[in-house]
């Protein structure tokens, strides 16, 4: 990755950190460990009007010129090798483990709904099950045209807020909901090339992100909804979030200050390996809280946060990583489906 763009690992490891957190939260809620309720429904749905949006945001930084530089195929069939093709396995392994632990945990699951994961992907793995149809539909429009980026983005637009209006079967109605924020992130890399945002006020990411939560504040506490209502005040909350927290990522990651360094560097580390936690941090997650509640009766919520949320994290690298090990090298295609060889 150019140096420029470390920032990018910077804002991946927030946003999987909030995912982590999120997951956490909710499977101490489901599972009745005590929890302040009016606090953990606000900051669940403060974070879900911006995280998911996030991730869209990021994975369409490099759209463009993965596009316009291996061509619309050869993108296409890595992203079934680096995005659908984990989907599939970890769909399949957590689901089994779900099956198997169901009188453990907080969801009942059967095979009948892990096996129906071509066409309604389960618990986190919708986002690469969506992911992978938007960078699928956007290579296969794309043209190189100038203009191109402008009039997708506009109808990517239409259908956002025609998403917020109108019943659309799945998946076109997760397409509608973030190809806007996936098609976002193609513009920011396309000004950050052209230098547009290198003389931006030092203060501006704070205003964005600050602006955001205020607005994020009153739509949930002054006016009573959620991230799940139908508003188009969902769309400024989002976005304005996202430029704050990636303006902030690229001035932290250029800072020399040594704490900011510091704490950059394990932000940074998270985002690296932000694919094998998102991939498993639910299964370790819910593991640390079934031994902590069921085998040694803990259930102070304190104690649990931050257990789930380190399992969710440290363990899912610790397990990637152990494909480094020459005999356990066939632990990568749990991640992705290797690169054919070329003579």
């Amino acid at each position: 990755m150019k140096q420029r763009d470390v920032w990018v690992d910077y804002a991946k490891g927030v946003g999987i950190l909030l995912v982590v957190y999120g997951h956490v939260a909710r499977g101490m809620a489901n599972a009745g460990i005590t929890i302040h309720e009016t606090l953990y429904q606000l900051a669940d749905s403060m974070i879900y009007s911006f995280h998911m949006p996030l991730f869209f945001f990021l994975s369409g930084l490099y759209f463009q010129g993965s596009v316009q530089r291996h061509g619309r195929w050869p993108l296409i069939t890595e992203k079934l090798r680096t995005v659908l093709y984990p989907y599939a396995v970890w769909s399949l392994l957590q689901g089994g483990i779900e099956v198997m632990l169901s009188r453990f945990t907080t969801a009942k699951t059967s095979w009948t709904d892990v096996l129906a994961l071509g066409w309604q992907p389960r618990a986190q793995f919708w986002f690469l099950y969506v992911l992978f149809l938007l960078f699928a539909l956007l290579a296969l429009l794309y043209r190189k045209h100038s203009r191109w980026l402008m009039l997708i983005f506009s109808a990517a637009a239409g259908g956002w807020v025609a998403q917020q209006f109108l019943q659309i079967p799945f998946p076109l109605d997760f397409i509608a909901s973030y190809a806007l924020y996936f098609l976002a992130g193609s513009f920011w890399m396309h000004w950050q090339q052209e230098d547009r945002l290198h003389n931006l006020p030092t203060l501006t990411g704070i205003a964005l992100l600050s602006g955001s939560m205020l607005l994020s504040a009153v739509y949930h506490v002054q006016w009573g909804f959620t991230f799940q209502s139908r508003s188009l005040w969902l769309l400024p909350i989002a976005l304005s979030a996202i430029a704050g927290i990636c303006l902030l990522c690229r001035q932290w990651a250029g800072s020399a200050r040594p704490i900011l360094q510091k704490t950059g560097a394990v932000i940074a580390w998270c985002g690296r390996y932000s694919m094998p936690v998102y991939l498993m941090h639910i299964l370790t997650g819910s593991g640390v809280r079934i031994v902590l509640s069921k085998l040694l009766h803990i259930n102070d919520p304190v104690i649990h946060l931050l257990a789930g949320c380190l399992a969710g994290v440290l363990i899912p690298v610790l397990i990637y990583r152990l494909q480094e090990i020459p005999a356990l090298r066939a632990m990568s295609l749990l991640y992705q489906w290797p690169r054919r060889r070329t003579p």
